[in-house]
């Protein structure tokens, strides 16, 4: 009979610290049901607080106001050294977005860079495009110091792209906003600096 007794309080103790540890597993997971629906809560409130906000604007808030008209090609645009040896292997462009009262905006956008032979006016040729499409793109792309706001766009040329012997190329560039949708082109004529041997060819390996 005390065996017995004995085993049912040790099934008894068991049994009862699987109760316990039972409620502490479930208080645990209240406990992050509740931080959960509390974040929730915050969230719910700041989306409705952004909502009344926004209607507090009228149709004709002046987003234009704040958005490029115009876009400018800084005039040190031009060729430029990649591959550290003589001569020009690319082009850089200095692109300063223009808002209406004339000053330089840091507006994001999508920017196509369009480099053109045209020594040829009945048949010019595209030498090389440039493509900056991603938005993540734009941060390091942004220079403003020294009182120099432009977005600096990079574009070396592939292996063996032909240029013309005398170095001159049209660059375009293509620039749509996005905030507002709207694209502004602007073009620069530039003469890359070419020795001799690479006035045909640029771009090759080493």
């Amino acid at each position: 009979g005390t065996a017995a007794i004995s085993a049912g309080g040790c099934r008894s103790g068991e049994e009862w610290s699987r109760v316990l540890r039972g409620n502490d597993t479930l208080r645990r997971e209240n406990a992050e049901l509740s931080r959960q629906l509390a974040e929730s809560s915050r969230e719910l409130a700041h989306a409705h607080q952004q909502v009344e906000n926004l209607q507090q604007f009228d149709s004709t808030r002046p987003i234009e106001l704040f958005a490029p008209v115009r876009i400018e090609l800084a005039r040190l645009t031009g060729g430029r050294d990649f591959d550290g040896r003589p001569g020009d292997d690319g082009v850089v462009v200095y692109l300063k977005p223009i808002d209406a009262y004339g000053d330089v905006v840091k507006s994001p956008g999508r920017m196509t860079v369009q480099i053109l032979d045209n020594s040829d006016l009945a048949r010019p040729r595209v030498v090389h495009v440039c493509e900056f499409h991603d938005p993540t793109e734009l941060g390091p792309l942004w220079h403003g110091k020294f009182l120099t706001y432009h977005y600096t766009l990079n574009c070396p040329f592939p292996a063996d792209v032909q240029v013309p012997a005398q170095g001159r190329l049209l660059i375009t560039v293509a620039f749509v906003d996005f905030l507002t949708g709207k694209e502004f082109l602007a073009s620069r004529e530039v003469t890359l600096s070419l020795v001799p041997e690479r006035a045909e060819t640029v771009g090759n390996s080493p």
